[in-house]
């Protein structure tokens, strides 16, 4: 979007109805020329939408410099606190007309209370937004000639690619928001092991900020880009988009600045090759306690002894894409697997070849909507989590932590099976429902 010329060029020779971007932009804190793109976007007649989820009302007022509409997560700056799920659109009184009339057909309508949230959050907004400006800003001046950083993202520094545009008067007001983002210098190779491995180090070392995709609220959070949001991007992908191994995105709560910079400091000595991140051991379970026992019976019993555990419901590889996501839909479950005859088995007994996940069948279809009726086996990962009915809940439990394939919001569930010469016969399915509903029958028993 920083393109102009080639923005124009699309706008010219191939039109569009609207432009939509960020100001600021996820994760490199790019900067737009909000005022240019606006003078593109009345010259073309296309609607100019901005988002300023990262810049906050309090730092760029797009509709000031000519957008016509502006959009805002509610759920990060606005509300500010972690815990509203909202949106927010304001602009020409025309077009927020259109929209509004959609989203009487469509729904999304905000709660009361979340309402009640937002608004609670928006009287603190300019004075938390304040605090964050300056705690992103003295991070980044901190960090902008450190040894282990290889580049800082943040439109204070002068080498950020948009500092012209964004050190403009009148452009940003206050600053730049909460959000920063830089690079862990590892080895010097930014897509080699070692630097994702130092990366990892200088996150677990934090202790202030917690580990978690979202910003702008009061407590500060970080991520490891190329683990939270790129996971599943080939290198190819990530190189294109200058996603590194070793990029760190940090979004500064309110939390004292000093505090938090010392934090970022400390947690920086353990990039260098070797080193190791102190741990808290984990308290040990002392099994003469009779309370301590009772809380914790659940993770000792065997799958196979289990009441309840519902039949496992599957699809086999000829069942079509469209019945495999109604089943699933019907049934309130996101995952299942696909089976065939246990080739030498008894009657009934079935071995489970793949796992169908609800969310990436459901985007298969939406991008191949001439698939609905084609076999779902095509679709299904043959790589899945298996236990055998021996397994204690805790073990389950522990498979289910280890589950990563999470791109698609999928709980995970992990196929308990017998092995039969190489084949696994399908006994049970337990999701991460199961094994919080067998903990929770635990531990009010406990406490009887």
């Amino acid at each position: 979007p920083a393109d102009l010329e080639g923005l124009e060029r699309i706008l010219k020779t191939e039109g569009a109805t609207l432009f939509f971007s960020e100001q600021i932009t996820n994760p490199l804190t790019r900067i737009i020329d909000t005022v240019k793109i606006a003078e593109l976007c009345r010259q073309y007649k296309v609607i100019c939408c901005i988002d300023t989820t990262f810049a906050t009302p309090v730092n760029h007022k797009p509709i000031q410099h000519g957008a016509d509409l502006v959009l805002h997560s509610g759920t990060k700056y606005l509300a500010g606190h972690n815990d509203v799920l909202c949106g927010a659109l304001a602009g020409k009184k025309e077009l927020i007309a259109k929209v509004r009339s959609l989203q009487g057909i469509l729904g999304g309508v905000v709660d009361a209370h979340a309402a009640y949230l937002l608004l609670r959050g928006i009287k603190t907004l300019s004075l938390r937004v304040t605090q964050q400006n300056k705690t992103a800003a003295a991070i980044a001046a901190a960090l902008e000639h450190h040894p282990a950083i290889e580049k800082v993202h943040y439109p204070t520094i002068t080498s950020h690619r948009d500092y012209a545009v964004a050190s403009r008067p009148g452009m940003f007001e206050g600053g730049f928001g909460g959000v920063l983002s830089f690079e862990i210098k590892g080895d010097g190779n930014p897509w080699s092991q070692e630097t994702f491995d130092a990366t990892a180090r200088f996150i677990d070392a934090l202790k202030i900020p917690y580990i978690g995709p979202s910003l702008g609220g009061v407590e500060s959070l970080v991520e490891q880009v190329r683990v939270v949001g790129y996971y599943d991007q080939p290198l190819e992908v990530r190189q294109k988009l200058s996603i590194t191994n070793g990029l760190v995105r940090l979004a500064c709560g309110i939390e004292d600045t000093q505090d938090l910079l010392d934090d970022v400091l400390q947690a920086l000595t353990f990039v260098r090759p070797g080193a190791v991140v102190p741990t808290d051991a984990e308290p040990l379970m002392i099994t003469g306690d009779e309370e301590d026992d009772k809380t914790n019976a659940w993770r000792r019993k065997l799958i196979r002894d289990l009441p309840d555990l519902r039949v496992p419901i599957t699809v086999t590889a000829e069942t079509s894409c469209v019945t495999a996501v109604q089943l699933m839909k019907s049934q309130g479950i996101d995952q299942m697997p696909v089976v065939q005859p246990l080739q030498g088995g008894a009657s009934g007994e079935v071995e489970v070849i793949a796992v169908i996940s609800m969310g990436a069948l459901s985007k298969r279809l939406l991008t191949n909507p001439d698939q609905v009726d084609a076999p779902v086996f095509p679709f299904a990962s043959t790589k899945f989590v298996v236990v055998e009915p021996t397994a204690t809940l805790e073990e389950v439990a522990d498979a289910l932590h280890a589950y990563t394939d999470r791109r698609y919001g999928d709980m995970g569930v992990v196929i308990v099976a017998e092995d039969r010469g190489g084949k696994k016969l399908l006994r049970h399915v337990v999701s991460r429902v199961d094994v919080l509903a067998f903990e929770t029958d635990s531990l009010a028993a406990a406490k009887q």
